[in-house]
Formats: structure tokens, C-alpha cells, sequence
């Protein structure tokens, strides 16, 4: 992430240890919100995000009341690079409960509800069914909307959803290679340029490192413009100026940090990322915002200070080695592949033969 220049992350409540993640960041420097793992608690769920049924996180919600705001305790030192906020799976897997518990939680640790919402058809259907009415509508109705609400993906809302949602004042995290790589068709059905446009507070997510593949918010923002553009019709629905603001202060207000971060103003804290123009990409040096979002992208960070220090400098990181975390990560997934008696076979292979064209 911050080799991409992504100064702070919010995690999904979807890592089995916050702890770890809390460790790793702090080690590299980085900036980021951990919550507690997969609090979920709707045991009818077909289809929808908790029918993996995770041994290690049953869908339960004495578990999730007993766990809920574990990670709070992260915020009681207001200069702590991680801290904690409320999260639960969202797209379906909560009962009305665990949905209330979550945003007294987070009202009153003063911090925001995350969640998954909206993702693609089965959730949605999933939560019209139990509700007998649309997601949103039923979230509204019992006192769950908010401006510290931050929902992720919502590719999918219907008409009478569009006003719950601007009048609550909530965020939304637009991940649309999450949608993309897996076929969802948030960018041909997603309505985030029309809630831009409403007011809305849109940010940029990249989901999860196996979800899309890339933490990489520069390529979010590229797509997010593009898909856009290209569902409306409309080459100026969305412009780099838009996707610069999604990825900054719409990102730090999303996560409730505005006034602290993503924005350069007297105060703040130095969360900065510098670009280089030593790529082609990055000429001829005309308009750098367009530059940035439609060419030079990841591709042109080369320093990024995080609280006023520096974690990446000339491309490279300062406080950790990433040959050692490269070589961990190689033995970790042989060993998990080991213990799955799993063997890649690629997909494809050398056409040796005229033939065979």
C-alpha cells in the first residue's frame, strides 16, 4: 500500500488477528484502523457472505456482542498509528441485534461502523428477503444510518435506496476492481458517480489483497473515472479531480480522520506522499492531477512520510526489509499449500506445435 501511496487503510474487520495486522503496520510505519474479526450472527444466509461458515467464526451473536469494540482500546492514545474502530461482515450476515449493538459501539467511541453492503445480487436478495423490503430502507428504519457509517462496495442500490442514503450523510468505499475481477457488474449498475453528484461522501478501497489483487489506489481511481464514464456515457461525469479527492479527503473523512488527515493544511498531521517525474509517463509536465490519475499513477511515488517520517524513500522501504518479508511470505504459502495437498497447475502452456494454433 504505501509503495502504491496509500498513507492509511481501514480493515474490514476480515483479518482472524488484528493484532497481527496492528504489528505489521506499526512495524512498517503505516497508518490504519483494525477492528474484531468477522462479527456476523445471521445463521440463514444462502449464498451470502457467511455460508463459507468459518470454524474459527461462527456466526454467533453472543460472540459477536462478547467481541464487539474489543479493539477500541487501541484509540485510548490519540497518537497511535493504528487504531480501532467498529466492523461487522455486513451483506447480509447481521440480525437487527447485532446492527443496533454495532452503531451504539460506534456512536459511542466516537469512531465509525464498517461493513460490507450491497455487494452483489445474492446479499441483496438475501437481506429483501428476511426484511421484506430493500436493504438500505431497513437499515434506515432502525436507527443503523449515519454520517459515521462507512459501507463498502454498495454496488448494488435501487431507486427508493438513493434517498435513505444521502439524507444519513454516510460514506462509501467504491472498490471497483472488487467488483470488476469478479464480475459483479457494480460498474454497470453501481450508482457512485450519481450519489457523488448528490453529495455523497464516495472514498476508494481496494478490498482485500485476494479480492483484487492490488492495493493500489492510483489503479481504483483510474478505474473508478473510467467505468464511470463509460456506464454514462459521459466523459465528464467523473474527472481526475474527483478521483483525486476520493482517494484523499473523502478517504480520510470516510474513516473518520479528516481532521486530522487527507488534506495539506496547518495542523494536520504530515501523512505525505512525494511523486517523481523521472517517468515517461509523467510528461510532458503539464497538468499533474490529470497525469497522475489517467498515466503516471503508482508508478511515480518515490517518497512517502507517514506522522512526519519517512517509511519510503527512493521507492524503498526504511524501517523494514522486504527481501525477509517476501521470503516469509513464499514459505508461509508452501506450508499452507503443503498442509492442503495443493499443487498449482497453470492454466496455460506453450503452443509447441503449428497446429495446435
Amino acid at each position: 500500500m504505501v509503495g502504491n501511496g496509500t498513507t492509511c487503510f481501514i480493515e474490514a474487520g476480515t483479518a482472524y488477528s488484528p493484532a497481527a495486522v496492528a504489528t505489521a503496520s506499526e512495524a512498517f510505519g503505516m497508518r490504519g484502523l483494525v477492528a474484531d474479526p468477522f462479527l456476523w450472527d445471521a445463521e440463514e444466509t444462502p449464498g451470502g457472505y457467511n455460508a463459507y461458515r468459518l470454524e474459527r467464526a461462527p456466526a454467533s451473536t453472543k460472540r459477536a456482542l462478547s467481541l464487539l469494540g474489543t479493539e477500541l482500546r487501541r484509540n485510548r492514545d490519540p497518537n497511535a498509528l493504528v487504531g480501532g474502530h467498529i466492523a461487522i461482515a455486513g451483506m447480509g450476515t447481521a440480525t437487527d441485534e447485532l446492527e443496533r449493538a454495532a452503531k451504539a459501539a460506534a456512536d459511542g467511541a466516537g469512531t465509525v461502523l464498517n461493513q460490507h453492503q450491497s455487494y452483489y445480487q445474492v446479499d441483496t436478495e438475501t437481506d429483501d428477503r428476511r426484511h421484506g423490503r430493500h436493504a438500505i430502507l431497513h437499515l434506515e428504519d432502525i436507527g443503523v444510518l449515519g454520517e459515521n457509517c462507512l459501507f463498502s462496495h454498495m454496488n448494488v442500490i435501487r431507486e427508493d435506496e438513493i434517498e435513505p442514503i444521502v439524507r444519513s450523510g454516510l460514506s462509501i468505499a467504491w472498490c471497483p476492481a472488487g467488483s470488476m475481477l469478479w464480475g459483479v457488474g457494480g460498474t454497470f449498475h453501481g450508482r457512485h458517480a450519481e450519489l457523488y453528484h448528490r453529495g455523497v461522501n464516495i472514498a476508494l478501497g481496494s478490498d482485500s489483497a485476494n479480492w483484487s489483487n492490488r492495493f493500489d489506489l492510483c489503479l481504483q481511481s483510474y478505474l473508478a473515472v473510467l467505468s464511470a464514464r463509460e456506464k454514462c456515457g459521459n466523459r465528464t461525469i467523473l474527472t481526475a479531480e474527483d478521483a483525486l479527492a476520493m482517494a484523499t479527503i473523502n478517504g480520510a473523512k470516510a474513516v473518520g480522520l479528516d481532521a486530522r488527515i487527507g488534506s495539506l493544511v496547518p495542523g494536520k498531521r504530515a501523512d505525505l506522499v512525494v511523486r517523481a517525474n523521472d517517468i515517461a509517463e509523467a510528461f510532458p509536465l503539464t497538468d499533474p492531477i490529470s497525469q497522475l490519475v489517467y498515466s503516471a499513477g503508482a508508478k511515480s511515488v518515490h517518497t512517502v512520510l507517514i506522522d512526519g517520517r519517512v517509511v519510503l524513500e527512493a521507492r524503498r522501504p526504511t524501517r523494514v526489509d522486504p527481501r525477509s518479508i517476501f521470503d516469509a511470505v513464499e514459505t508461509s504459502v508452501k506450508r499452507i499449500f503443503d498442509r492442503m495437498g495443493y499443487r498449482f497447475q497453470p492454466n496455460w502452456a506453450p503452443l509447441d506445435q503449428p497446429g495446435d494454433r
